[in-house]
């Protein structure tokens, strides 16, 4: 699979006047599954489970503003409140009705912000489920260690050399995942062709502006799961360096009647390093 084969899988929709890459696959019209990505990467990290889920599912990919195949504004940071109200309006152009959403890193923050949303009623739609995958926030200070902190504020740091150069974003990369092995160079190269793509690799000069906005709304996403009386799973790695698993038990503990289902010998990106695993429990418990 290359980027070009990627693209040639989706089409363009416009939403709010921003063009927004779209992947529709799967014949399950009375089940979907719309799956965000993470910073610094696109839809093409669920290459290689969109079939097998779209076996069950109508499964909706999105690249979000700034990354893959979809607008890059170079003059405008986009918050995560604009991308939600981006993944919201494209659920209403696809006339989606009923569906579950799966959230990874920078797509869980989303997530968030739609439970707020939900929450305060402000959002009609009808959602079974929501998935969160690898999701690192802050949380309150005084349930953090030093240690954790420091390596929260490293990981902080990444994005800003990574996309200098195709070898760092390949080097960074591979960092994140328990068996570097597990992801070659071409697929590397294709993530690069898509951040880069249409400038893209400069989006990441706003990268200090979504840590400002994770340190603003961290109390409002923290109390909505708290507060939130809908479905919601966890899926987390036990090796992401990113996603810390004494962090992640410390947000699942806060969230009514949830338990982490953890994925043993994976980094960061468990779709693209153990996809039948994340496969599984993605589908586990579905209705």
């Amino acid at each position: 699979m290359n980027s070009q084969e990627w693209e040639n899988k989706g089409f363009y929709i416009k939403a709010f006047n921003k063009e927004v890459f779209v992947i529709d696959a799967g014949n399950n019209k009375t089940n979907t599954l719309l799956m965000l990505h993470d910073y610094a990467t696109s839809s093409f990290d669920y290459y290689k489970t969109l079939e097998k889920l779209s076996k069950h599912y109508r499964v909706v990919l999105i690249d979000l503003i700034g990354f893959g195949n979809s607008d890059k504004p170079l003059d405008e940071y986009f918050t995560i409140i604009q991308q939600t109200d981006i993944v919201l309006e494209t659920i209403k152009i696809l006339q989606i009705k009923k569906l579950t959403l799966f959230g990874h890193g920078y797509g869980a923050h989303i997530l968030n912000e739609i439970i707020v949303r939900k929450n305060l009623e402000q959002i009609e739609l009808s959602i079974e489920k929501f998935i969160f995958c690898n999701l690192h926030m802050k949380i309150n200070p005084a349930k953090i260690t030093f240690s954790q902190l420091k390596t929260f504020i490293q990981i902080q740091k990444m994005p800003i050399a990574m996309l200098s150069s195709v070898g760092i974003y390949k080097k960074k990369i591979k960092e994140l995942f328990f068996n570097s092995e597990k992801i070659s160079d071409n697929e590397l190269e294709q993530m690069w062709n898509l951040m880069q793509k249409k400038s893209g690799n400069h989006v990441i000069n706003y990268f200090s502006n979504y840590i400002e906005e994770r340190n603003t709304f961290w109390n409002r996403w923290y109390r909505a799961l708290r507060n939130s009386k809908m479905a919601i799973k966890m899926i987390s790695s036990k090796d992401s360096p990113i996603a810390l698993p004494e962090m992640s038990e410390i947000i699942s503990n806060e969230i009514p009647d949830n338990k982490i289902l953890w994925i043993n010998n994976s980094g960061h990106f468990p779709m693209l390093e153990n996809p039948e695993e994340l496969v599984e429990l993605i589908l586990k418990d579905r209705k």
